[in-house]
């Protein structure tokens, strides 16, 4: 079974809703090491897996409010790259404890 650690508890992975487990692909995009070059490639597949995750995924009654908010900004293409996608990260990030300073 693969467990993800969430709110510093582990919880099964096929008990996830869609939409948590879009953010937390979103998150672990964000947060991913850009250590060189050859990273960046990785990076933006991994973006890209988020975004067909959230594709069509809306947030359920057993999610937390901020959920839907996050998923129409982060699926939102046109957003990519503006102030309020990187603060949507941050908080996503954040949420999931995979903050990171570097980005």
């Amino acid at each position: 079974m693969i467990e993800t650690r969430m709110d510093e508890t582990m919880i099964p992975e096929e008990t996830i809703t869609p939409a948590r487990r879009a953010l937390l692909a979103f998150a672990k995009a964000w947060t991913y090491p850009i250590l060189g070059n050859e990273d960046v490639p990785v990076m933006k597949r991994l973006f890209e897996e988020a975004r067909a995750l959230s594709k069509g995924v809306t947030a359920s009654a057993a999610d937390p409010p901020e959920f839907a908010g996050w998923l129409d900004v982060l699926g939102d293409e046109a957003r990519d790259g503006s102030n309020e996608w990187e603060d949507t990260l941050h908080a996503v990030a954040d949420y999931f404890g995979l903050s990171s300073t570097d980005n």
